[in-house]
């Protein structure tokens, strides 16, 4: 059976270009072997405008996003981090939840890193968003 991957971080900070970053390790993923949650997708937007928003970037637009996306990030294996994840509080209420629910942890970074958590002392740079993977390499 494939891991599922649930796609975490920046889109309200990154209104103009998120569905492509989304959809280009969404692309990376699938074919690497997973199956992959994109909730950058528009399919996920109707969902929204059937609860009668009709501006999907309002407050109470976003909540209701966040309170369907806490709730499909549970049913992962993995959650990936996006760069730019620790700016975003969406991405930081997912990875919360992601933790919880004890999914495994993959970060964007020059390399796509697979790791459980805590694996070899991982170490995630707060600045970056990316693992910094000389201090795995040599854990």
């Amino acid at each position: 059976m494939k891991k599922k991957i649930y796609l975490s971080g920046p889109i309200t900070a990154d209104k103009d270009h998120y569905k492509e970053h989304f959809s280009k390790i969404e692309e990376y993923l699938t074919n690497l072997g997973f199956e992959v949650t994109n909730p950058a997708k528009d399919e996920y937007d109707d969902e929204i405008y059937e609860k009668g928003h009709t501006d999907k970037w309002t407050k109470e637009a976003w909540l209701d996003y966040m309170k369907r996306d806490i709730e499909i990030v549970s049913g992962h294996d993995i959650i990936c981090l996006l760069i730019g994840w620790e700016k975003s509080l969406g991405g930081l209420m997912e990875l919360a939840t992601a933790k919880r629910f004890g999914m495994s942890l993959m970060i964007e970074g020059e390399n796509m890193v697979y790791t459980e958590w805590d694996l070899y002392g991982m170490k995630i740079d707060p600045h970056s968003g990316h693992t910094i993977a000389k201090e795995i390499e040599n854990a």
